[in-house]
């Protein structure tokens, strides 16, 4: 019984590549001679989507770490005067960061 569920198996997945190499690769290659500018927009448009998205992750991710710089110092600070002149940098990063402004009360200094 098991060796015919596998022999299934195993015929399933050949027609599923046939179909794929014998159908649908075949009108990818004759849609992108049709239309060649559709293929390289559509391409173009989710490779920029791609660094898009990337490119504001990275952003964030160098602002966190910034800000999350600035926090430590503050907290491990001893001087009064350099105490608040990272508080006030810690405003004004939180005034101008891309991920908008974030009230004081959530810098719990």
């Amino acid at each position: 019984m098991r060796t015919t569920q596998d022999k299934l198996n195993t015929a399933i997945a050949q027609y599923k590549r046939s179909i794929q190499v014998l159908f649908i690769l075949p009108h990818g290659v004759l849609f992108t001679i049709l239309f060649p500018n559709v293929v390289f927009y559509t391409i173009v448009v989710i490779m920029m989507c791609a660094v898009m998205y990337v490119w504001c992750d990275l952003i964030h991710t160098i602002e966190e770490a910034h800000r999350n710089d600035i926090l430590n110092l503050l907290h491990t600070c001893e001087l009064p005067e350099t105490r608040n002149l990272l508080a006030y940098e810690l405003y004004l990063h939180d005034e101008n960061s891309l991920a908008g402004h974030r009230p004081c009360s959530h810098h719990r200094i």
